[in-house]
């Protein structure tokens, strides 16, 4: 799907072995490939999708409307902030799941093959179904346990997201408070990004998981307002 049409930015796919072993194919991957060329941490992105068809627990309880993001915390972290412009993009675009944050780089005693990526400072998430069923694990993992519908709904929201981030305008630079001449308040500008309609300017409380507010704007800048104050950050 994502070969028919060229991307901004190149996406590489990988599949990973040994993870159950200690993450060694993805370790091996990030040591020997993404280190050894020279990739930078900066605008080097990796989404991990593992375990993304299955609706229901061992409990017999389902969940096909949500889809879990973990990944690598404290909240200020790059791998905490990829999650949340991810979070972002699902909400903003409709897309087939709903994409929730956890505060978290993974379940309790569990682990994926994003934390070789983030341990080595590249920003990485882990894309995971809301409900596991952890019996029909390993040697039980089986295509008979594996919801098509579901599968297509995590496929196509990854695909949004993935569409978004290295298909979509670049992220405006330069980014400024100024105060306003005739009241005194801040207003935030920024450098124009040649190829966009619009922006939308998100807002986040101390310690949110989330985005806490957000507004669009057509130009460059918004208008001058007395409560930036209120928020740890801006994006």
């Amino acid at each position: 799907v994502l070969a028919d049409k060229p991307q901004r930015s190149s996406i590489i796919f990988v599949l990973f072995s040994a993870e159950e072993q200690g993450r060694l194919g993805s370790l091996a991957f990030v040591r020997d490939y993404l280190q050894a060329q020279g990739f930078p941490q900066s605008n080097t992105y990796m989404i991990n999708l593992d375990t993304i068809g299955s609706v229901n627990d061992s409990n017999g309880n389902n969940n096909d409307h949500q889809i879990r993001v973990f990944s690598q915390p404290p909240n200020d972290s790059t791998s905490r902030q990829l999650a949340r412009t991810i979070n972002f993009i699902g909400y903003n675009f409709g897309l087939d799941l709903e994409i929730v944050l956890e505060d978290n780089i993974d379940r309790p005693g569990r682990w994926g093959d994003q934390q070789s990526f983030s341990d080595n400072g590249y920003p990485a998430v882990r894309f995971i179904e809301a409900l596991e069923d952890h019996y029909n694990r390993e040697s039980r993992d089986t295509m008979d346990g594996v919801e098509p519908y579901y599968l297509t709904k995590s496929t196509r929201t990854v695909l949004g997201v993935i569409l978004s981030l290295a298909g979509g305008p670049r992220p405006p630079v330069n980014m400024a408070f100024r105060s306003d001449e005739e009241t005194g308040m801040p207003y935030l500008i920024w450098e124009e990004v040649p190829d966009a309609a619009a922006y939308w300017v998100a807002l986040r409380r101390t310690n949110d998981l989330n985005v806490s507010t957000q507004f669009k704007v057509v130009e460059s800048r918004t208008g001058a307002w007395h409560r930036w104050g209120e928020f740890e950050a801006v994006s």
